[in-house]
């Protein structure tokens, strides 16, 4: 499984701000996707970055096992502290 960071530059290009958002860049490093987005956005502001995860498998069994540990991680995180000392984890 490989994972890869990157982070896209995108904009709402309606007066009112309420239309669709359009992806105008996306880069492998957050400082050169904020270089880019500056004064791109509507009236001259900067333009929105966003960070992205892209989660590559080789295998569909690759995939179901990712997803049965991010399940795990999500349900860890509700545990509070003590809840974890008393389970042992």
């Amino acid at each position: 499984m490989q994972t890869i960071t990157y982070y896209s530059v995108h904009d709402v290009f309606t007066v009112d701000g309420m239309g669709p958002e359009t992806v105008i860049g996306r880069f492998g490093s957050e400082e050169v996707a904020k270089e880019y987005a500056k004064d791109r956005g509507n009236y001259k502001k900067d333009a929105y970055v966003t960070p992205h995860t892209l989660v590559i498998c080789s295998s569909i069994e690759e995939l179901a096992q990712a997803k049965k540990e991010e399940l795990k991680q999500h349900a860890l995180s509700k545990l509070t502290k003590e809840e974890k000392e008393i389970l042992g984890l």
